[in-house]
């Protein structure tokens, strides 16, 4: 089943001669998209409006929101318990076999999407993690952990700006990110920025002061420049 909830705005749409939308038209479009999933179901229904309006300027917000129910929610529950399984036991490549099962269930869940960039993240297979995350990243936005790990994965593909670029928006998301402001700091010695990195250090034992890692690397960075 889906259900669909829209606003006004597509219903009187408007083309080039003033004829509205209505709900005829909308309740046809529905009906060509039975056999189509929610995704692509919602796309085809946008689709058949824009061409009857032809972009033709209106005057009324046009939003469409379907929701869909699965018949394989169950399977889908055994493939994310079966990959919670595979996780806690570090055995990360059938934890991401599994979940790339449920993703096939239900393409748009967060949490699965979320979990695809972290397991592929902790299994080194960093490019697949950043594929994931940015499909997530597309449906949910301003996501400190998201971005946390994706700036770790291209840290790790040696794609220092990326890195920088996504650490900076984890730390702007989350105040006193100590995990993001040391990849930062790691990022920006790679980037040949020694200043900006000492200047993140010390902003990380300014909140925690025995953060190890960060005292270490600041030890490292002040006997190479001695």
């Amino acid at each position: 089943d889906k259900l669909y909830i829209y606003t006004d705005g597509i219903l009187e749409a408007q083309d080039v001669e003033g004829e509205r939308f209505e709900v005829n038209r909308l309740m046809s479009a529905i009906k060509e998209s039975l056999d189509m999933g929610v995704k692509e179901s919602t796309e085809f229904i946008i689709s058949k409006l824009n061409h009857f309006v032809r972009g033709t300027d209106q005057v009324d917000d046009q939003t469409l929101l379907a929701i869909g129910v699965s018949p394989h929610l169950e399977e889908y529950k055994a493939f994310v318990s079966e990959a919670e399984r595979h996780y806690r036991a570090k055995n990360f490549t059938l934890a991401c076999d599994a979940l790339l099962k449920a993703n096939e269930i239900l393409p748009r869940d967060l949490w699965t999407l979320f979990s695809l960039g972290k397991f592929y993240a902790k299994n080194k297979e960093y490019e697949n993690a950043i594929k994931f995350l940015e499909e997530y990243n597309n449906l949910k936005t301003y996501n400190a952990d998201a971005c946390l790990i994706m700036g770790y994965c291209y840290f790790k593909l040696a794609q220092f700006e990326k890195a920088e670029e996504k650490l900076h928006s984890s730390i702007s998301l989350r105040a006193e990110n100590i995990p993001a402001m040391f990849n930062l700091a790691k990022t920006q010695l790679r980037l040949q920025k020694k200043e900006d990195a000492v200047l993140t250090l010390h902003k990380i034992l300014a909140i925690k002061e025995d953060f190890g890692p960060a005292v270490n690397l600041l030890a490292k960075i002040k006997k190479v420049h001695e």
